[in-house]
């Protein structure tokens, strides 16, 4: 069993800046989704990766981006107008990427498949964000954000 703690905040002390995070994960939810499963496993994802982010124990160097990991599920009218893993906008001031990942419609089986899915997602939308970060030429390494996602894949039951 996790310890229910990794749902809790970091509180910031008078003066403190915040500390820039390495990785976000982030869903949109579209009316009449029913995909309980996931959205419980990705609840946990988002608890175990700010958790992991959090016990690094120097902050994200300069050069480092950040990438936001949004998953869409598909609702009883809307779906996802794509399948798989995209890369979307990059926020060159903020040195933040999102790559959206498309949930599948047909998921099903249950807590431990809905957990496999996201952390194998989480993964594989890490390595298309350092793919396209190579690609388009910009200096900025999605490494510290990669080390975090698989370690966190370990960690899902």
């Amino acid at each position: 069993m996790l310890d229910e703690s990794i749902f809790g905040h970091r509180v910031i002390t008078e003066g403190e800046e915040p500390r820039r995070r390495t990785i976000y994960v982030s869903s949109v939810v579209r009316a009449g989704c029913t995909m309980d499963d996931v959205n419980d496993a990705l609840s946990l994802l988002a608890g175990l990766v700010r958790r992991e982010d959090e016990s690094c124990p120097s902050p994200p160097s300069p050069d480092e981006a950040t990438i936001d990991v949004t998953f869409h599920l598909p609702g009883a009218i809307a779906r996802p107008n794509f399948e798989g893993i995209r890369t979307g906008r990059w926020l060159k001031d903020e040195k933040l990427l999102v790559v959206q990942v498309a949930v599948p419609e047909a998921l099903s089986g249950g807590s431990d498949t809905a957990n496999a899915f996201v952390a194998r997602s989480l993964v594989d939308a890490v390595g298309a964000a350092a793919r396209h970060l190579t690609k388009q030429g910009l200096d900025v390494s999605a490494e510290r954000a990669r080390r975090i996602a698989i370690r966190v894949a370990t960690l899902l039951p």
